[in-house]
């Protein structure tokens, strides 16, 4: 698993942002984290069944799914396993904006104190902001607070979920 915190938090504690991978290679219960959100999504393999206590929700590769983190969903990947992309947000610092997948060249905006969480699912993504051009290679995370220009290359898809103030 590779994670990123703000503030910085290795060992999971207390945190205001946190984003990860992680593979699922067998069904298990899902941590809870209390007070925030999570959104997940399937980056690769089959698919991924979240059984909670009331509904499962069984989501396909590429399909973001935001939950109460405080619950603890087992999770049952399809097949012989998934990769997941996760987002979690604390609710007294951020509220989490629907996720979306970007297939298209597309601006994004972000409003003062706002992020934009980006991930690149499949193949390489373009990322224009101001003056300054970037290249998210498939697999990689960017975290920003500034409006830009997104444009997935070669048939890519883009995850981003955006995050608000409270």
């Amino acid at each position: 698993m590779r994670s990123a915190f703000c503030p910085n938090a290795p060992t999971g504690g207390a945190f205001e942002l946190r984003i990860s991978r992680a593979t699922i290679a067998a069904p298990g219960l899902f941590s809870a984290f209390p007070g925030a959100d999570r959104t997940i999504t399937p980056v690769e393999g089959t698919g991924l069944a979240l059984k909670f206590h009331d509904r499962t929700v069984h989501l396909a590769p590429l399909t973001p799914y935001r939950f109460d983190s405080g619950l603890t969903p087992d999770g049952q990947p399809d097949g012989s396993g998934v990769r997941i992309w996760s987002v979690m947000a604390t609710r007294r610092v951020w509220r989490m904006g629907a996720a979306q997948v970007l297939t298209e060249p597309t601006p994004l905006a972000a409003g003062p104190g706002d992020l934009l969480c980006l991930f690149a699912a499949k193949g390489d993504g373009r990322v224009r902001g101001g003056d300054r051009t970037l290249t998210l290679a498939e697999g990689d995370s960017l975290v920003s607070s500034a409006a830009l220009g997104l444009a997935p290359m070669d048939r890519g898809a883009v995850i981003i979920v955006p995050l608000s103030h409270a």
